[in-house]
């Protein structure tokens, strides 16, 4: 049997190229945006392509599809991960195209490379 996961996506709103004055303004418009609308979120620190960030995970769904993709153009983001329910995850690039990264990885230490990080927990996901 296979294990089955709630679907997600994991964005960020931070970007290597511009100061951390920018990246914590968009970060606290896009929590409040959350807030605002009602959407259930998490909050996470991470790498990506070597650079940390911070991010959100959100449930997958048309919504919050519709909520992730207008902030990846807005805050003009490379792409955003979503992992479908059999842990395989897929980063959506803002140009069009999609990578399929691998499947759900759990571990209880930093790993090396591109990882999530749900804030006040012990877990790191990576995809392999």
């Amino acid at each position: 049997m296979r294990t089955q996961y709630t679907p997600k996506i994991i964005l960020s709103t931070d970007r290597h190229d511009v100061e951390q004055g920018v990246n914590s303004a968009n970060f606290i418009q896009f929590l409040e945006v959350l807030e605002k609308v009602g959407v259930p979120y998490l909050r996470t620190r991470g790498s990506y392509d070597g650079y940390e960030e911070r991010g959100f995970i959100l449930e997958d769904n048309k919504r919050n599809r519709e909520i992730a993709f207008g902030a990846m153009e807005f805050y003009n983001q490379d792409c955003i991960l979503i992992m479908d329910n059999e842990g395989t995850g897929t980063l959506h690039f803002q140009e069009g195209g999609l990578k399929k990264i691998g499947k759900l990885k759990v571990l209880t230490e930093k790993p090396q490379g591109d990882y999530t990080k749900v804030l006040d927990s012990s877990e790191y996901f990576t995809f392999e």
